[in-house]
């Protein structure tokens, strides 16, 4: 019986040999989650070989800082390994991260067999908290030269709902929302951003490092919140420069635009939002404010570059500024 099955297992790998490399590569790449691919390479080394071929790939990974995402004390530690990560060479970053208490990181010793790697999505858990609401957006924007952030979109609308085909701004009614209502929110949803940036960070630049053919980085959190992306010639200058380490330890955004819109019309995408708080917040004295237009929105996040557009068009008189809010 152990003889048959073991000659059905022969017979189903042969059918895999008799088919060409690149189909082979082909059918693999439809997996990209990194676990999977993992699993996979253990068949047969053809498998794997063939494997570390696939330039494309996901990983949803572990929050680094449990629920303390938001505590100093919890991140102040991890932010110091991968500073110490980041100043070796790549060759040496396996045996680092295996001898580290850092073992979430073992990922990257697994990903360095990928010498063709071009793209890599990333997923981490949106901290747990009844307060986070679902309608809140923020984008990040790389600096160019330099591994730091540049600037933040913040939108966090109190409530929101698509207009129906007859629907006029005439059948609104207006809805008040409670001032106290959106300091809570407010309050409880601001330090997400630069909590989560401050987390994503590290690995984006250990990656950027370990993959010299990488053209794009996204990480996101679950709930689809936010998003921190590199690519193409900002992922160069990145990987030229490097900065990691300067910008850990100076994470103070320098001042915002904060602003309070009691109602918001999309008239493309057909929503109407109430209550909207809206801030762009600007990192290491950089002044680019005029081009909160130009930020690379990609199609999810329509919503969020119409609402940017709308607020400067037709809603300047709401904005004020703050020196460092967070």
């Amino acid at each position: 019986m152990k003889k048959l099955k073991n000659k059905e297992v022969a017979g189903q790998m042969g059918h895999f040999d008799r088919l060409p490399n690149e189909l082979v590569l082909s059918i693999l790449s439809r997996i990209d989650d990194l676990k999977l691919l993992c699993k996979c390479s253990l068949v047969s080394k053809r498998f794997a070989s063939t494997i570390y071929c696939i330039r494309t790939v996901s990983l949803i990974l572990p929050s680094f800082y449990m629920n303390d995402i938001d505590s100093p004390e919890a991140q102040a530690p991890i932010c110091k390994l991968f500073n110490d990560i980041l100043c070796y060479n790549v060759e040496e970053i396996p045996r680092l991260i295996k001898s580290s208490t850092l073992q979430k990181l073992n990922f990257c010793i697994f990903l360095q067999n990928f010498r063709e790697l071009e793209s890599i999505y990333i997923e981490f858990p949106c901290p747990k908290s009844p307060c986070i609401s679902p309608f809140l957006k923020w984008k990040a924007r790389c600096r160019s030269r330099g591994a730091m952030i540049e600037s933040l979109v913040f939108i966090l609308p109190y409530s929101m709902h698509k207009k129906t085909q007859h629907e006029s701004d005439e059948d609104q009614e207006d809805e008040e929302t409670p001032t106290e209502c959106l300091e809570t929110q407010f309050n409880d949803c601001q330090s997400l951003p630069l909590s989560c940036c401050r987390e994503w960070l590290p690995i984006l630049c250990l990656l950027i490092k370990c993959h010299n053919s990488l053209q794009n980085v996204t990480i996101t959190d679950s709930h689809k919140h936010g998003k921190l992306v590199v690519r193409h010639e900002q992922l160069v200058e990145w990987r030229n420069s490097l900065l990691c380490k300067e910008f850990l330890n100076n994470v103070s955004p320098d001042f915002s635009r904060i602003s309070l819109v009691p109602e918001l019309h999309l008239p493309i995408s057909g929503y109407m939002m109430h209550g909207v708080l809206f801030m762009y917040t600007e990192f290491q004295g950089e002044s680019h404010g005029g081009d909160l237009i130009t930020y690379d929105y990609d199609d999810e996040e329509m919503v969020v570059v119409e609402s940017v557009r709308e607020i400067l068009k037709n809603h300047r008189d709401w904005i004020y500024w703050t020196m460092n809010p967070w």
